[in-house]
């Protein structure tokens, strides 16, 4: 499945943009517990960060269905950038500020799941194949949420939790131009 056209750099760059989901979360608790604030307050901004997608995410999905993969992962892309790269310079010192970076930041998240699995048959011969790209797909779904709170512990102990948010930040925007501008996202549309 892999061998076909453009399906690994799909795949990956999928990966590679939702691999903040996986370390945002931990970012942010290090990040307030560092400022001070209490384990409850981390994990606060934590679970905001974690629900937000739930009422961004399919705004997003509309907005691709209207027009496309490109327009709504770059604008979710920009939104997490700025997002993050606020709370990476400002700290978590002024909670309110922190909330609606961290709100914007996961509401933001680029639709790159959603996108994958509508691409899969654009870029695979038969169902056969699709059904084996679900598969992959689900199982390298957990690479996000093994390796993002790894790589965001590393970060954060080797420069800084904001670092780490940073590096959030950065993946997303990585992994989100790498996906959308793949000629099969380019050019999708939704089915009438």
């Amino acid at each position: 499945m892999l061998r076909h056209r453009y399906c690994s750099r799909l795949l990956i760059a999928s990966i590679i943009g939702r691999l903040s989901l996986g370390m945002v979360p931990v970012a942010l608790i290090l990040a307030a517990q560092a400022e001070g604030h209490s384990l409850a307050s981390a994990s606060l901004l934590a679970a905001l960060y974690g629900i937000a997608p739930a009422l961004g995410l399919p705004l997003l999905g509309r907005l691709a269905d209207l027009r496309g993969l490109l327009l709504p992962c770059y604008l979710g892309a920009a939104l997490v950038a700025v997002a993050l790269g606020t709370l990476a310079v400002a700290g978590t010192a002024h909670l309110p500020l922190a909330a609606l970076c961290v709100a914007l930041a996961g509401a933001g998240c680029p639709p790159l799941e959603g996108g994958l699995r509508s691409l899969w048959h654009a870029v695979l011969p038969d169902d056969a194949h699709v059904r084996t790209a679900y598969t992959l797909d689900s199982s390298t779904q957990e690479i996000v949420y093994v390796t993002g709170p790894a790589l965001a512990i590393a970060m954060a102990t080797w420069l800084s939790p904001a670092a780490a948010l940073a590096l959030g930040a950065a993946v997303t925007v990585a992994g989100s131009l790498a996906f959308a501008t793949a000629p099969p996202a380019r050019a999708w549309r939704a089915a009438p």
